[in-house]
């Protein structure tokens, strides 16, 4: 047969194994499993602080760990996870009734940190991820060191060559202009390596004293170069600038919503311009309008009725190629169930949602991604992917049907970049 009944010891064990071993002595051991005591069974621990997302300083003294429970012996293992529980280390024990312990916060810089507490029957709790940040930091920051400060570029001039420098910043960067010293911006481009360059395909052709270039890194260090000029070339085309009207503080604009597009140009660029946006981070675009250019230098789109999308460009290119794309923007009217930082983005729609829900992801780089779905307490609930994916635009349909109602943090972890969204789970 291939099956024997076994009456279980009463005694506590995290690490217990079984092991069959037959008279030619093969053998076979299974996985690790816990034993319980059968006179207190169901011991809990729940840890409450560190919270999820709670930002602790490097070097803090006495500050307070606490946790609920029930059936919890008096001897409990405290430990300290700073790769999101991949390694742990000790860092302490204590032996009384309380839900509360004093501990020293390290002074090492984590955005995955963890703690875990362990009692002597093998009840274990852990908190949710958690940031410690260095007490003397050494924060990012970026120079731009071409263009410098009152230089004059000639309007219409090809492929000048940005050169900036860079401390603690991160590889993906947006770089943009400014035509009237930083009240309006429009977009040159993004990059994705440690170089400290960047080619700017195309000047504007427009005459201006208060010309500027910002340089915005994925966790939002900026460098914006001194004030420079450009000249106007005649005889050369040129789309100079793209603005959009409709827009809140925040770069975002409802559902069913018109917004306003306009841009200015110096001629010649030819008989018409044809006006794009795209949902999916460039990759494709889809038309909104054809203008002359002897009539018009603005039109409207109405914003898609539902669902949210971040980020969103305009572009419009006349028919003698001449181009422009307008800065990042979002669509949609509630921002917690979306998350973005510098072009990564992770939301859920529906949201309230019931039985089903579908996650979107954009990626402008590929990397290491995983994506976690937390309950309240900050517990992982499910894993819904960790693999390495290529830059793109993803649609995952979420089965929630599992799930208790509340409310509930995803959370998309892509190199350095971290987002958290909200869902709430009706069922």
């Amino acid at each position: 047969v291939f099956s024997y009944s076994w009456n279980v010891p009463d005694t506590v064990s995290a690490n217990a194994n079984v092991r069959i071993t037959d008279q030619n002595n093969l053998r076979g051991i299974s996985g690790t499993f816990k034993i319980v005591s059968g006179t207190s069974p169901g011991a809990d621990i729940i840890v409450v602080r560190p919270a999820l997302g709670e930002v602790l300083v490097g070097g803090t003294q006495n500050y307070q760990i606490s946790w609920s429970g029930t059936g919890i012996t008096l001897q409990k293992t405290f430990e300290l996870s700073l790769d999101g529980g991949l390694t742990w280390t000790t860092i302490g024990t204590t032996s009384t009734d309380a839900f509360t312990y004093g501990w020293n916060v390290p002074d090492t810089a984590s955005r995955q940190a963890v703690i875990r507490i362990t009692d002597q029957n093998g009840a274990t709790g852990k908190s949710a991820l958690f940031v410690i940040t260095a007490s003397d930091p050494n924060p990012g920051s970026i120079v731009v060191t071409h263009p410098l400060q009152g230089e004059v570029l000639t309007g219409g001039a090809q492929s000048f060559l940005i050169t900036f420098t860079g401390v603690n910043t991160t590889s993906q960067k947006t770089l943009e202009y400014s035509l009237d010293g930083g009240s309006t911006w429009n977009l040159i481009g993004f990059m994705n390596s440690d170089a400290q360059s960047y080619t700017w395909v195309n000047i504007p052709n427009v005459a201006t004293t208060q010309a500027l270039v910002r340089i915005t890194d994925a966790n939002g260090v900026t460098g914006t170069s001194g004030l420079f000029t450009i000249t106007s070339t005649p005889g050369v085309g040129s789309i100079n600038f793209l603005t959009l009207t409709g827009l809140d503080a925040k770069n975002n604009i409802k559902n069913s919503m018109q917004l306003g597009i306009s841009w200015g140009f110096t001629p010649e660029i030819g008989a018409t311009v044809e006006v794009e946006y795209s949902l999916d981070y460039t990759t494709t675009w889809t038309h909104i309008a054809t203008v002359s250019t002897t009539e018009a230098q603005n039109t409207t789109w109405m914003t898609p009725g539902t669902g949210h999308y971040n980020p969103v460009f305009i572009r419009v290119t006349s028919s003698m190629g001449m181009t422009r794309t307008s800065i990042p923007f979002s669509i949609g009217t509630n921002a917690s169930v979306q998350a973005s930082m510098n072009g990564y983005s992770v939301s859920s729609y529906p949201n309230p949602a019931s039985s089903q829900t579908t996650i979107n992801i954009i990626l402008p780089a590929t990397g290491e991604v995983s994506l976690k779905l937390h309950d309240a307490l900050g517990r992982v609930v499910t894993i819904l992917g960790t693999q390495q994916m290529n830059a793109g635009t993803y649609t995952i349909p979420f089965d929630i049907s599992k799930f208790e109602s509340g409310a509930y943090t995803y959370i998309l972890q892509a190199g350095s970049t971290r987002l958290m969204g909200k869902m709430n789970i009706i069922n």
